[in-house]
């Protein structure tokens, strides 16, 4: 068991690395120079070419590459070419939101999408399989700055249930957090739950054709019991793993859905920099999602061990 986690937790190093190699030269291959930008309009070459050396874009690639992989070993994800503050400072004044709308959608699409999984399993071939696979497959489907966008329009223009941008911290109060937190989180979470319901079912049908669940059913046992301490349990490797993947749906939509609904995260933050053609902050948020995504897949590795046996020999 120890061993088979001390090698998973090595195997990520250098997935890291890798990560971190082409997040720099993609953000430095790009078309542009942040020199332009952030010269006046009126500047001459010269001053613009003394900006760049001020900025150390005037360096050799691979030399600025050691300089910054070396300032990330330490801690130091570089400062904002545009506000002059550390990238550390921005990320942590706008990391709140993009936390809690993760754990909101993450909540949403498990607690939602597993037992629907399950349900339509249970009912093969029924109508009630084929609505729920039909409402999985628009849930994948729909484009979810689209369904963003229709949400505000009915619910929080038409209607005025919800407000229609912004984020509250939980800290003034989890009514009005989760008031402001439904929209964005249906939205993130319709396309991750359509996955896990489709993956869900699947997996289960599978499981429920085995011998061992034909003689759970001979031994008497609930209906109820076979399909969830039996059937899903046997088949949470799959789920859990399509989770975790599944995670890089909820990575890449939070840039969008931030947007649509005017939260100030991560996403957005990652949109202004992109913008701004700010390198530091650019590279450090993708090195930061990078991270947390190799993070979650690592746990969900790990978790292997839990949830099947044979893994920890």
């Amino acid at each position: 068991m120890f061993t088979y986690i001390v090698r998973r937790c090595f195997a990520a190093i250098p997935v890291m690395i890798v990560v971190g190699v082409f997040v720099f030269l993609l953000i430095h291959l790009t078309p542009g120079d942040p020199a332009d930008i952030l010269a006046d309009e009126d500047a001459t070459p010269a001053e613009i070419e003394q900006l760049r050396e001020s900025l150390g874009l005037d360096k050799p690639l691979h030399t600025q590459f050691l300089i910054w992989s070396g300032n990330i070993a330490t801690g130091d994800l570089g400062t904002s070419l545009l506000v002059s503050k550390p990238v550390t400072t921005l990320m942590a004044q706008r990391i709140e939101p993009t936390i809690f709308l993760a754990i909101t959608t993450l909540t949403f699409a498990v607690f939602l999408g597993v037992p629907l999984g399950v349900m339509a399993a249970w009912k093969q071939g029924t109508w009630w399989d084929h609505a729920i696979m039909i409402f999985a497959v628009l849930g994948f489907s729909v484009p979810g700055f689209w369904l963003g966008f229709m949400f505000v329009s009915k619910f929080a223009v038409d209607w005025t249930i919800v407000p229609a941008q912004g984020f509250v911290s939980i800290r003034e109060g989890f009514g009005t957090f989760l008031h402001h937190m439904i929209l964005p989180t249906i939205t993130l979470g319709s396309s991750y739950m359509a996955l896990i319901t489709r993956i869900t079912r699947a997996t289960v049908v599978e499981v429920l054709k085995e011998d061992y669940i034909r003689t759970a059913y001979a031994k008497g046992l609930p209906p109820m019991k076979v399909l969830f301490r039996h059937a899903l349990q046997n088949s949470s490797i799959p789920i859990v793993t399509v989770i975790g993947i599944g995670f890089a749906l909820l990575i890449n939509g939070v840039v969008v859905i931030e947007t649509v609904f005017n939260i100030p995260g991560m996403g957005n933050l990652t949109i202004e920099a992109v913008l701004d053609r700010d390198y530091p902050v650019v590279q450090g948020v993708i090195l930061v999602f990078s991270g947390i995504y190799v993070l979650v897949n690592l746990v969900v590795d790990l978790s292997y061990s839990i949830f099947d046996p044979r893994v920890r020999h």
